[in-house]
């Protein structure tokens, strides 16, 4: 029965992530802070709401924040709110 409201809860804060995460990709700080904190409160052991929230904290805050939108961070973003990581070379199977 844990288990479920876990899945629950999780299933209902990714709506949340997706809008935290596109405000975070727009460079939109309180939008996306807002969002991952909202996340936080529906599911409190979202790794991704935390790690976003770390992430966030960062935008405009050093030099090498102009540097955010490079193939490694994107890449490291979307494997750390679970999606489909996005490499930036070709996977060879």
């Amino acid at each position: 029965m844990l288990k479920d409201v876990a899945a629950r809860r999780h299933k209902a804060a990714e709506p949340l992530l997706a809008q935290a995460k596109a405000s975070a990709d727009k460079w939109d700080k309180p939008a996306a802070k807002a969002a991952y904190e909202q996340a936080l409160k529906v599911d409190p052991d979202s790794t991704a709401a935390r790690d976003g929230l770390k992430f966030v904290a960062t935008i405009g805050e050093s030099p090498a924040s102009c540097f955010a939108t490079s193939l490694a961070t994107q890449a490291l973003r979307r494997w750390s709110c679970c999606q489909e990581p996005a490499l930036p070379w070709p996977v060879i199977r």
